[in-house]
């Protein structure tokens, strides 16, 4: 069979390489126009979806060493092929001598593309990608051993999500600003990360929280039922720290408040003092007058000045009050 196809006339030859050259460009030209596509769809999906962010990284990677191996052996074997042409008709034995890798390379790239469009379009690669990423974390983990229904550690998660979002809105959001707004949608691992710039969490928690949402992710795309319990004590631990943090929040936010009530307290005691001095004024003025009119004028004004102090002085009373109720919160 080999010494037949070292029979090829020039003619054949010529033919044969030249159509397998620009056959494998057009082929691989086709494979990356339909990558792009590709990973613009799972970009979308991934801005609706920021679970699948962890697995479209992967996938990406995989893709990216498919990509490279085929664009390396198909670009070797073109220039194979157009060398094939080129020495066709001058010699002889250099023709022999590249017939063979030229032919491989150009199955191989064939191979390559095939198994890359397979890959692609696999129904199935989100949980076979999500089952290989778990069976890697796990191995970073000191397992126990047993395994849990994976509904315990939902539930334990689910706790967990509420407790990052409430962390998270105390601290960057305005009170008058609807959380549920896309606008201020954040992932839970960007929450976690700003929760780590407010240094409300240190370093090896924000690496805790981050590998529990990854673990979650992963065990809900790979459809998995259930889960080695040592996850559990990590996501209660995870949930702890966040507890933790809400806490210093809603402390900081009570230190905030009381100070605003102080200030504000301070603003209504100015305002009283100026209406005292006012009041003063107003009945020396009221002394020296003459005439009955212009006295009758002042008291009036007198009046209206001691009925804004005794709205002052309650409302000092209730600032009072309310700064006494905020401190012993902060002490409890």
């Amino acid at each position: 069979m080999f010494e037949y196809v070292l029979d090829l006339n020039n003619d054949q030859i010529y033919w044969l390489f030249s159509s397998s050259s620009q056959s494998i460009a057009a082929f691989i030209a086709l494979i990356f126009t339909g990558y792009s596509f590709v990973v613009n769809v799972m970009d979308n999906l991934e801005a609706r979806d920021e679970t699948l962010a962890d697995m479209h990284y992967e996938l990406k990677k995989t893709y990216y060493v498919r990509l490279k191996s085929l664009a390396l052996i198909g670009g070797s074997t073109i220039i194979l092929s157009l060398l094939m042409i080129f020495i066709n008709y001058y010699s002889n034995w250099m023709r022999s001598l590249l017939l063979f890798p030229s032919a491989l390379g150009i199955i191989v790239t064939v191979g390559i593309g095939v198994w890359f469009i397979i890959e692609i379009v696999d129904p199935n690669k989100y949980a076979k990608k999500a089952k290989a990423l778990l069976m890697e974390e796990e191995k970073a983990i000191e397992k126990e051993g047993y395994e849990v229904g994976i509904g315990e550690f939902m539930t334990l998660f689910i706790r967990l999500e509420k407790l990052i979002q409430n962390v998270y809105q105390d601290i960057s959001l305005p009170s008058k600003v609807n959380p549920n707004n896309k606008q201020f949608q954040r992932s839970l691992s960007e929450m976690a990360s700003i929760l780590f710039k407010y240094e409300l969490l240190n370093f090896d928690e924000l690496e805790l929280l981050k590998e529990v949402i990854k673990t979650r992710n992963l065990v809900v795309h790979g459809h998995q039922s259930e889960i080695d319990s040592s996850w559990l004590h990590m996501i209660r631990k995870a949930i702890a720290i966040l507890q933790s943090s809400l806490e210093k929040v809603q402390k900081i936010k009570q230190r905030t408040n009381i100070q605003k009530l102080y200030d504000k307290l301070y603003h209504t005691e100015n305002i009283l003092k100026q209406q005292r001095a006012h009041l003063e004024d107003l009945h020396d003025k009221h002394e020296s007058a003459i005439h009955d009119a212009i006295k009758d004028n002042y008291n009036q004004m007198i009046l209206q000045t001691e009925s804004k102090i005794a709205d002052l002085e309650k409302a000092i009373h209730r600032q009072k009050g309310k700064i006494e109720e905020e401190e012993s919160k902060l002490e409890d």
